[in-house]
């Protein structure tokens, strides 16, 4: 297998979208500098390779991934509500070491100033990503905890949802 590579000073913009060839094994970082309350919603284009997408706030922590199971062709999104200032750090990886070599193209789509409905799906989508990195784990015990944990998502985003409808109807 490939050796891995990264990309940790490349700066994403809104004004240009970027292509690059991904191997098996490597991953590339782009920094996003966000405000708080800036709401960015990033869509990485996948061209023969399928990868996992993780965006990472100033700390390091994740705050949302995306590896949908569509395989080496399509979309992976992200979005998220910046809750603090700084360089935000998007990571694409390959989804295997083993994978051949590929293209993506990330791009961002939105970067504006988040709206409510936007901030109130935040709290449902947190806990998405725990399912989801609970899912990763490939255990029977992360299994059952990855189903709790997306039901919980489903529950909070739909209360989520019917605060949204209430607050229009104002």
């Amino acid at each position: 297998p490939h050796a891995s590579a990264q990309t940790v000073d490349e700066v994403l913009d809104a004004s240009q979208p970027v292509k690059r060839k991904l191997a098996g094994g490597e991953y590339h970082y782009y920094r996003i500098a966000l405000v708080t309350d800036q709401y960015v919603r990033l869509v990485i284009d996948q061209r023969g390779i399928d990868v996992n997408v993780k965006l990472l706030q100033p700390d390091g922590k994740i705050v949302t991934q995306s590896n949908r199971l569509i395989g080496a062709y399509g979309p992976e999104t992200i979005s998220w509500v910046a809750e603090t200032p700084g360089s935000y750090k998007l990571e694409v990886r390959s989804a295997r070491a083993d994978d051949p070599s590929g293209y993506y193209e990330v791009k961002i789509l939105e970067e504006r100033t988040a709206t409510f409905p936007e901030r109130s799906h935040i709290p449902a989508q947190n806990v998405f990503v725990q399912a989801e990195l609970l899912r990763e784990q490939q255990t029977p015990a992360s299994l059952d905890q990855a189903i709790a944990k997306y039901e919980e998502a489903l529950r909070i985003w739909k209360e989520n949802e019917d605060q949204i409808g209430r607050a229009s109807c104002r």
